[in-house]
């Protein structure tokens, strides 16, 4: 049972104390946390361990987000619940030292800039700027030792109708456009429910125990034979070629999560489901966030 109940500017003090939003790959402390001091979710939270460090989760939504996430390759950082800050400050790539010698807006002047009413937060007498966060915020090795940013927001499709929604949204887009960072919005309308399900099914085989890169390219070569058999065929033919059923089972699913193996998900993941292979344009565009894919209308 959770300690804290609501939010109050108590809490956000808090939070800054703590170091909450800083830190980068495991070290990393979200500021929204799935713990006993933060107030609950209104959704399902989750806890997820990945390569090596933990995301929090927040709700069902914010875990499908990190699974479409996941199948970048290039993601080598992944942080949930990112604030973003209030005032000018400088750019968040400083903390992989990146050198950038601008400054940028934060919140508060982009809202005046803007004319959208600031997000605050009140008890009583005292009160606090609330701090916006962006759901997920994912960094990617374009070269070795060169980051970018892509930012990602998640909302239910009918919660873009509401006026104060696309406002707060509008400001995070804002804000990582002046940063020069690629913003996604996603809804449930940008992917088909039966390929987030498979997702669901089969992460942790996907992001778990990884096999070698030979491993990798031998399955998927396998799979991509098996077309029109059973997921079950191409499985016990990964696993006569690595002798252990269990690797196989990893090896099948990372190969199909990286694209090696562009098999549609939208199938299922049951064992009976024939292997269907489809073009490497068509399986990116399944996920939004592989091919960039965006919900907002400006």
């Amino acid at each position: 049972m959770r300690t804290t109940k609501r939010f109050t500017p108590a809490v956000l003090r808090r939070f800054a104390r703590q170091g909450r939003g800083t830190g980068t790959f495991g070290e990393y402390q979200a500021w929204h946390q799935v713990s006993r001091g933060d107030p609950a979710s209104r959704g399902r939270s989750h806890i997820v361990c990945w390569r090596d460090f933990q995301l929090d989760l927040l709700s069902d939504k914010e875990k499908t987000l990190f699974l479409l996430a996941s199948m970048r390759q290039d993601v080598v950082d992944a942080r949930a619940q990112f604030p973003l800050a209030l005032d000018t400050s400088s750019h968040e790539l400083e903390a992989y030292g990146e050198i950038r010698l601008a400054r940028y807006p934060g919140i508060a002047q982009l809202a005046s800039e803007l004319k959208i009413r600031a997000p605050k937060l009140r008890e009583g007498d005292d009160q606090a700027p609330w701090v916006s966060t962006t759901d997920l915020l994912l960094t990617v090795e374009q070269a070795p030792g060169v980051f970018a940013f892509i930012a990602v927001a998640f909302k239910y499709a009918r919660e873009l109708a509401a006026k104060r929604t696309k406002q707060l949204l509008q400001l995070e887009r804002e804000y990582w456009l002046r940063r020069g960072v690629q913003w996604l919005m996603v809804t449930e309308a940008l992917f088909d429910r039966r390929y987030a399900e498979c997702l669901e099914r089969v992460w942790w085989w996907a992001l778990h125990c990884p096999v070698d890169n030979e491993t990798l390219r031998n399955t998927a070569a396998i799979i991509c034979r098996a077309a029109g058999q059973t997921q079950l065929h191409a499985i016990k033919q990964v696993a006569r070629r690595t002798g252990d059923p269990m690797v196989a089972q990893h090896a099948f699913w990372q190969a199909i999560w990286c694209g090696a193996a562009p098999v549609d998900l939208r199938r299922g993941w049951r064992p009976h489901v024939p292997v269907h292979v489809l073009s490497v344009d068509g399986f990116r565009s399944l996920n939004p966030i592989l091919c960039g894919r965006s919900a907002w209308i400006g």
